[in-house]
């Protein structure tokens, strides 16, 4: 801590705000993080920025500053004691020594908003393909787009880095498919189609975002690709997107991967 109070009590309520985001997560805890550790930390410093406006506060910071340093310890022991518990420990032995159904049978009791999905559909998982550069060469030449996608469907879809806000941890990791292509980040999507997964798939509400908990997921997949787009960068490209996606589908046919347009 800095000595100085309103500097200390700042630095606590973003440190509860970090404590809170990792407590969430577990079921046995979510509420008590959200209600008990969190509404009180904003409340803090909610008083405190009418203190050092002149205006009248409930609390004084040094009294604040023992009472975040409490909440925080609060925080940490809550979500200490899940990593502790049976359950959380039984999911992670099973993770690390590769028993993934027993990890599935475990994560909806450990996760908070995970459901198990059984409605069976097409899944999609996004594909950059911005190079990171302006101008015409902010995407990537479809080739390479076709090398990174084929190394993709051989070595199988990785479990998300970093990992998702809920549903999964450091420690016990899920694959992060998407049911709605429209929604995702990219025109270019990998397709499983229904039935190719062989693991138990879950729901994570209210967001809807698919979770398989496994490190990486291997399965049958093809490619697909949105009939139009409206990103503005694709008008400063010498090619027009449908040329880049005929391109695509050519450079995937030669890799032995079935590419087509969804519309």
């Amino acid at each position: 801590m800095s000595g100085e109070p309103f500097e200390d009590a700042a630095a606590l309520v973003t440190a509860i705000g970090a404590c809170y985001a990792r407590g969430r997560r577990y079921r046995a805890i979510a509420a008590e993080c959200e209600e008990r550790y969190l509404a009180r930390a904003l409340a803090i410093g909610s008083d405190l920025r009418h203190a050092l406006r002149g205006l009248p506060a409930a609390v004084d910071v040094r009294t604040a500053v023992v009472e975040l340093r409490a909440l925080l310890d609060g925080c940490e022991a809550a979500v200490a004691g899940v990593h502790a518990s049976a359950p959380y420990r039984a999911a992670a032995a099973a993770w690390d020594d590769g028993r993934l159904l027993e990890v599935a049978a475990l994560a909806p009791e450990l996760f908070d908003g995970v459901v198990p999905d059984s409605e069976p559909r097409p899944l999609y998982v996004a594909v950059a393909v911005t190079s990171g550069r302006g101008g015409g060469d902010h995407f990537v030449p479809p080739a390479v787009l076709a090398d990174r996608i084929a190394a993709l469907v051989a070595g199988g879809i990785a479990a998300a880095a970093p990992g998702p806000e809920l549903g999964a941890d450091e420690r016990i990791r899920a694959v992060v498919l998407e049911d709605d292509p429209d929604a995702a980040a990219s025109p270019i999507l990998v397709e499983l189609a229904p039935g190719s997964i062989q693991l138990p798939t879950f729901r994570l509400e209210p967001a809807g975002e698919v979770l398989v908990y496994t490190p990486r997921l291997v399965a049958p997949c093809e490619v697909r690709w949105a009939a139009t787009v409206t990103d503005e960068w694709w008008a400063v490209r010498s090619a027009t997107y449908a040329e880049y996606t005929a391109e695509l589908g050519r450079e995937l046919g030669t890799r032995g991967i079935v590419g087509r347009c969804r519309g």
